[in-house]
């Protein structure tokens, strides 16, 4: 209610530090994770046309 409370006066409401830095882990770890997923899909595409371009494969 104290944060309700705050935002009604205009003044900016507490926020939690470590709460701050779970939603940047999180964040951090999305990306690492997309990142790890676009080249693993990347390398299975080059695999798959070189396999078509060399059909003695």
């Amino acid at each position: 209610m104290g944060d309700l409370e705050a935002d009604l006066l205009g003044l900016p409401s507490f926020e939690d530090p470590l709460e701050e830095s779970e939603e940047h882990d999180v964040r951090a770890a999305n990306t690492t994770a997309t990142t790890t997923m676009a080249a693993a899909v990347d390398d299975l595409l080059r695999i798959m046309v070189t396999m078509k371009l060399d059909p003695n494969r």
